[in-house]
């Protein structure tokens, strides 16, 4: 089995990708708001609440057990440090479903949680984004891709977002000599459909010509129709913006019904090999995004991925890193106040 990594200019553990730098006056209004307010809240001096969301059961937990490990990891070493604060870290189970998360959310909010790490899951995060905009709480999304849920004044992210990963992916595929196109995508998922749309304005203005668009919905099996369509076209590969459970039923649907491309993926294919249902030979050849890499040599990197096999007695993966590095990321706000400060104090402290 052999699978190509499309490997990125990002940095293998992601640093924050922060507000413009043409500060808005809305913005300024709110960060002073929160920052008004700040000045009547107290906090413990001893210890700082993280309330961490993400799906630990169903189908998407290969995501939030790894993005689990990587934060307890962190608390784990900072809290050896003997510093004040400590971290406090509850981790949260949202199975990946909205309503849940949100109720995750009110929850913490009201018992004194200072940072809410997550959720990690796009639609998880863009309602807990809805529902919390009048709060002033520090809100860390690990590998969230969508780019409405954040702000940059309480919230902020640590990975690219879907825009500019579809833009790598085109570039590289063109960049393989890989002409026409075809894309097969999840009309129903946000995210798919926001990686196909970067991917196509990208590709067709590098000289790439997308030759015929296919979709599905949620709870859609088999793929013929689709695939009989695609048939139909003359086209040099693939590109399937899905989660890696769908790129595996979709690669054996194509061997299936004689569809033989090569195949181009997305960051949603991370935990294919390992949580494979049928074997990946349908996926030989294969190519998809990956922004980190636990073999990367660089010492900071070594040190994390050294630690966390000895705890748990594997690599860590993308959503493991990213969570390792939010947590870093509060303790560096803590630094630069030297005690413990309220949310929007910690805040202001990731933008300077």
């Amino acid at each position: 089995m052999r699978l190509n990594f499309l490997k990125t200019l990002l940095a293998c553990l992601c640093i924050l990708l922060l507000a413009s730098a043409c500060k808005k006056t809305d913005e300024d209004a709110r960060r002073d708001m929160a920052l008004d307010k700040a000045k009547e809240i107290e906090v413990d001096p001893n210890t700082l609440k993280i309330c961490g969301i993400a799906p630990l059961t169903g189908d998407a937990s290969v995501y939030g057990i790894s993005a689990k490990n990587g934060a307890e990891l962190a608390v784990e070493e900072i809290n050896a440090l003997g510093e004040l604060p400590r971290l406090e870290l509850e981790f949260n189970d949202d199975t990946a479903q909205s309503e849940k998360a949100v109720q995750i959310y009110e929850k913490a909010a009201r018992s004194g949680t200072q940072v809410i790490l997550g959720p990690i899951t796009n639609s998880c995060a863009d309602a807990v984004y809805k529902a919390s905009k009048d709060d002033i709480l520090m809100h860390l999304l690990p590998s969230v891709t969508e780019p409405d849920c954040v702000d940059g004044i309480n919230s902020f992210r640590m990975c690219c977002t879907d825009e500019a990963q579809g833009r790598l992916i085109a570039d590289n595929v063109k960049n393989d000599g890989i002409n026409y196109t075809a894309v097969l995508y999840n009309s129903s998922d946000p995210y798919s459909k926001t990686l196909y749309e970067s991917f196509r304005a990208e590709y067709e203005k590098i000289g790439g010509k997308i030759v015929v668009v296919e979709y599905f919905a949620k709870g859609d099996t088999g793929y013929k129709s689709q695939i009989d369509r695609l048939k139909s076209y003359n086209f040099d590969a693939v590109f399937l913006p899905v989660y890696y459970t769908q790129a595996e039923d979709i690669a054996n649907a194509f061997k299936a019904n004689g569809l033989n491309k090569r195949i181009y993926g997305c960051d949603g294919w991370f935990g294919l090999i390992e949580h494979s249902k049928t074997g990946t030979a349908n996926l030989n050849g294969a190519k998809f995004y990956m922004p980190y890499f636990a073999w990367d040599n660089f010492e900071r990197n070594r040190v994390f991925v050294d630690a966390y096999k000895e705890k748990y007695g594997t690599e860590p993966n993308i959503y493991a890193a990213y969570t390792y590095d939010c947590v870093y990321a509060v303790k560096a706000a803590l630094e630069k106040s030297g005690k413990n400060v309220p949310s929007p104090v910690l805040c202001k402290n990731m933008l300077t």
